[in-house]
């Protein structure tokens, strides 16, 4: 099957991403893009007790052009415990936390070197543990243009509204703290389980 989306490789990405991955089907992941710090391609966002909590993933590159594929992960900087604390501070009264958190772990506190694999990890293990099917594909080069749907920066990025997500139980609505929408796919996942993935599939209907 033909690509049918482009999108940059996202550390667990929102849950829009995944809509637009779920509808397109085969999507091709842009491995020769810039890389852009202060985004999804190296942080994402969770619903701590606090409220919206960014966990970003420290990163080494040589400067503003430098090629996705070319960025490292750091190892002086404790991020990996920092995380699995945060995430297991958030989700571990969630209906699914125990059911995923031993497969999720060792992804975060493995010991690969390359942001761009440590995303693809992510990508897949999601992509498999909600049976979603989708076809993903590397480009060979950077390409400027796309005879399909682009979502890359400068490019129609904002995947979708705020007020198109339906809301759903999370962790801390029952304390009166407000629905965040379209958080990581991890919120979703660890909320909802195997339903993440009827979710999903009613984003893309919504589309």
């Amino acid at each position: 099957m033909n690509p049918q989306l482009v999108l940059p490789i996202g550390s667990f990405p929102p849950i829009s991403y995944w809509a637009h991955a779920l509808k397109a089907k085969h999507v091709l992941l842009d491995k020769h893009e810039y890389f852009i710090k202060q985004s999804y391609r190296s942080r994402y966002r969770i619903y701590s007790i606090h409220g919206e909590q960014v966990l970003s993933i420290p990163v080494d590159y040589t400067g503003s052009k430098t090629i996705a594929d070319q960025v490292t992960l750091v190892d002086y900087d404790p991020w990996r415990k920092v995380h699995t604390k945060a995430l297991e501070s958030a989700y571990s009264v969630s209906p699914y936390f125990e059911f995923y958190i031993d497969e999720l772990n060792p992804i975060i506190n493995s010991q690969e070197t390359s942001l761009l694999e440590f995303n693809l990890q992510g990508l897949h293990w999601i992509n498999k543990i909600l049976e979603l099917d989708i076809g993903f594909s590397m480009t060979s080069k950077f390409q400027k243009e796309y005879p399909f749907t682009d979502m890359r920066p400068g490019k129609k990025n904002d995947f979708a509204p705020p007020s198109s997500f339906p809301v759903y139980n999370q962790v801390f609505m029952d304390k009166g703290n407000p629905f965040i929408s379209n958080l990581s796919i991890l919120d979703l996942l660890f909320n909802l389980g195997p339903e993440a993935r009827v979710y999903l599939k009613g984003l893309v209907d919504l589309s």
